[in-house]
């Protein structure tokens, strides 16, 4: 026994002379262990400092090792998180960008071009026709059109929720592009041949996706 607490004692004091150990009471269970586990025959003649300083630096690595799993975790998890959240976030402003649905836009063409149920595009001399009668339908086009180019163009930036949209505006959507295409054509050659650009390339990507399935 006595010899034991003096292999426990020295093992403790090589540990603190080591310099990697500050604290006796770390020393003491290290000092332990090793005196648990280590060889009753020394190998390749090291001593018993040089094996205290081998079990050192494996404990060490194996700590080190220890605490990038558990970072990875942490990084992990709180990616997670952040993921959930912003998804979340993304949810709520498409719904309020959906609740401001143009609805009164809406309307007006509907009583102007009696759209409901019609599947055809409206030629641009109709509805050149009607601009001359009333001026505020380019006011109601322009409003209803760029309403679903928000919505594409936040759609593609990752802003809004695309299966929400997609869910509750797809018919409306389609069903608009397609009545107003020549209209949007139209525009495109008179003012910018951007115009609209996103709204029609959800349109045929939604297109596409159906075709596929």
């Amino acid at each position: 026994k006595s010899s034991i607490f003096l292999d426990f004692r020295k093992s403790s004091i090589i540990c603190q002379d080591i310099g990697i150990i500050r604290r006796p009471y770390i020393s003491n269970i290290i000092a332990a262990v090793y005196l648990t586990v280590r060889p009753k025959t020394k190998l390749n003649d090291m001593t018993d400092y040089e094996y205290y300083r081998l079990l050192v630096n494996i404990i060490g690595t194996i700590g080190i090792v220890a605490s990038a799993i558990y970072v990875s975790l942490q990084f992990r998890r709180s990616a997670k998180i952040h993921q959930q959240n912003f998804d979340w976030n993304k949810r709520i402003e498409t719904r309020k960008k959906l609740d401001d649905n143009r609805f009164d836009s809406n309307m007006f063409l509907n009583e102007k071009f009696c759209y409901i149920g019609n599947k055809h595009t409206i030629p641009v001399s109709e509805i050149l026709k009607k601009i001359e009668e009333d001026s505020q339908i380019v006011v109601h086009l322009h409003r209803l059109l760029s309403y679903y180019e928000a919505l594409a163009n936040g759609v593609e930036n990752n802003i809004y929720d695309e299966h929400l949209i997609k869910s509750s505006r797809r018919g409306s959507m389609i069903h608009t592009f397609t009545l107003f295409k020549d209209w949007i054509e139209y525009d495109r050659r008179e003012a910018n041949p951007k115009y609209y650009i996103k709204f029609e390339g959800l349109i045929q990507k939604w297109t596409n996706e159906e075709k596929n399935e």
